[in-house]
């Protein structure tokens, strides 16, 4: 098939810019025509893959509409079907990769609705509302999808992100891995790894942490903020060590003891599924779409900001044996990437013979 894949971002990392290259590249090497239209390419596309490069836009709200505007100018009719990753109508499937925005709002709690945020929810809902399929990558994205966007059930398709098991896998020797990566050699480390820390639980995470850990354990905080200045400022623990983006987060991943995000709200974490297929139990919420698949009930905490609940499910999984580190590896493999790219490759099909 000759198919069109529209983002704001492509390349390899986190978030829905590497899951679309990811997709880019799986469908490529299926020997379909992939063309995709992006304004910003971090590294180089997979082979076969064609670029089609949208104007540049900024984030925000101006940012938004520009992209939609753009988007909706291209003549796509030169391909068999158009799938759109990011919140801009045009597509004959919409992947809607955050879930549901008015969700997050409702689970932040504090500040209501503004302009941005109504941008954001409506947005969403002509992508969702234009588009022949909605793609959601859990079953509660889905439930949210349909509650806040109208999105009736027989257009909506649950198909779970994949992870890369040959990459995310753990770590042979973690002495050696820890020191190569500048962290203490002994005493257990609690990962909290994601962008956007007030989302993700950092404030929970860090007040546990104190609750469980011993004189010789450490937090080890990474990822992406812009108020880092203001964390580092109001967590002082001498045992909390802030790693900066991890460029390789299958390493730090596979050194951690116990990945703890107990997020306010994501759709479905790819970190939950990578650290899984390391080994590495998961501390997370109700609120993960990948809470679905964490193997010990006792890791997934239903209010997440109780610190008490946070603590006792991160204390749960620091007693984690070897079998349990075992099923967390068993789940990922029952998710690789070929998993999604055949369930998205028979959507297509699906379109294209209906």
């Amino acid at each position: 098939m000759n198919l069109a894949l529209v983002n704001r971002d492509f390349g390899r990392g986190a978030g829905t810019a590497g899951y679309a290259v990811g997709l880019a590249d799986w469908l490529a090497q299926q020997g379909h025509t992939v063309t995709v239209f992006a304004s910003r390419v971090r590294g180089r596309l997979p082979d076969g893959v064609v670029l089609r490069r949208l104007p540049p836009v900024r984030g925000g709200t101006r940012g938004a509409l520009a992209l939609a505007r753009a988007v909706g100018a291209i003549d796509f009719t030169a391909y068999d079907l158009v799938q759109t990753l990011d919140r801009v109508p045009g597509g004959d499937v919409y992947r809607a990769g955050g879930g549901a925005h008015a969700a997050w709002v409702k689970a932040r709690g504090r500040g209501g609705w503004n302009p941005r945020h109504a941008l954001t929810v409506a947005l969403e809902r002509r992508a969702a509302r234009r588009a022949r399929v909605v793609v959601c990558n859990s079953v509660m994205a889905a439930r949210d999808v349909r509650r806040h966007l109208g999105v009736e059930r027989a257009r909506l398709r649950v198909v779970r992100n994949g992870v890369d098991t040959t990459r995310f896998r753990g770590s042979a020797d973690r002495v050696r891995g820890r020191r190569r990566l500048g962290l203490p050699e002994s005493g257990r480390i609690v990962l909290f790894m994601a962008h956007g820390w007030e989302r993700k639980g950092l404030s929970a995470t860090y007040a546990a942490f104190r609750l469980v850990a011993t004189a010789a354990d450490h937090l080890v905080i990474a990822g992406i903020e812009r108020h880092e200045s203001h964390w580092k400022r109001h967590l002082s623990d001498p045992r909390v060590i802030w790693h900066g983006h991890a460029t390789e987060p299958e390493r730090l991943l596979g050194l951690a003891d116990v990945l703890c995000v107990p997020t306010l709200y994501d759709a479905a974490a790819n970190t939950t599924l990578e650290a899984l297929a390391c080994g590495v139990p998961v501390v997370t919420t109700v609120f993960d779409g990948s809470a679905e698949v964490v193997p010990e009930a006792a890791w997934v905490v239903h209010r997440p900001q109780d610190v008490a609940s946070v603590a006792e499910a991160l204390d749960a999984a620091l007693a984690a044996n070897d079998a349990s580190r075992e099923r967390c590896r068993e789940v990922a493999r029952s998710w690789p990437v070929s998993r999604n790219g055949r369930a998205m490759e028979a959507i297509y099909e699906e379109l294209a013979n209906g």
